[in-house]
């Protein structure tokens, strides 16, 4: 029984990776930009909603809902101050 039981996880986590490999075919990642990354990955999140029938993110809302990270220099940083060893 301890195989069939290791084996079916084995299968699910395979099928959940070929769904994913399908999903970046079908929906290449879109990452020019902070605000097209949001929405590409909110929309494929929203593709996997729908197969577990769960509910659907108002991709519109993104930014409402987590926030914009504040960059400057293309560093970014969700807690306290960076150390760079400047100073």
């Amino acid at each position: 029984m301890i195989i069939f039981s290791t084996l079916t996880k084995f299968y699910a986590r395979l099928l959940g990776l070929f769904s994913i490999l399908l999903q970046l075919r079908a929906n290449p990642v879109q990452a020019g930009s902070q605000a097209e990354f949001s929405q590409w990955l909110c929309h494929v999140h929203n593709v996997v909603n729908r197969s577990l029938n769960k509910p659907i993110f108002p991709c519109k809302r993104v930014d409402a809902r987590w926030g914009k990270l504040k960059c400057e220099l293309r560093a970014c940083y969700l807690q306290g101050t960076p150390d760079f060893g400047e100073g």
